[in-house]
């Protein structure tokens, strides 16, 4: 994180033009402070990450459920299923929190991440199938 942290601060300091140059350059001191605590306390780190892991699955499955539900586009229910799991891991890891913080984020946020994988292809594979606009 340090690192991270580091790298966008330079590449904020490299765009100080752009508008979001303050926000950029909050975000990469931000990454350093918190990557420097967690060198510090790196078990407690753990079980904060594994609740914020927790909230982030809860949080973005149930939106995902939601516009899923919402708009019923070509494959809605790709999305359907990957915000239930992102939702059921979410609810998991609060339910065994904190014994499960050592080894829950590794494995939960796999498994959310080949299901948003699988997401992505098939809102790719509809966007394909679609045919092509007109420019303007």
């Amino acid at each position: 994180m340090i690192v991270s942290g580091v790298a966008e601060t330079i590449g904020a300091c490299w765009s100080w033009r752009w508008s979001g140059f303050f926000l950029h350059l909050l975000s990469g001191v931000l990454v350093v402070v918190v990557g420097a605590l967690f060198l510090r306390a790196p078990v407690d780190a753990v079980l904060a990450l594994a609740l914020l892991l927790a909230c982030l699955l809860m949080v973005g499955g149930i939106v995902k459920i939601v516009v899923a539900l919402s708009y019923r586009f070509g494959v809605w229910g790709w999305p359907l299923v990957s915000g239930v799991i992102d939702l059921i891991l979410g609810v998991l890891i609060c339910l065994e929190w904190p014994a499960s913080a050592l080894w829950v984020i590794g494995l939960f946020f796999g498994i959310s991440v080949i299901f948003r994988g699988c997401n992505w292809i098939g809102l790719g594979l509809a966007l394909r199938a679609l045919p092509p606009s007109e420019p303007e």
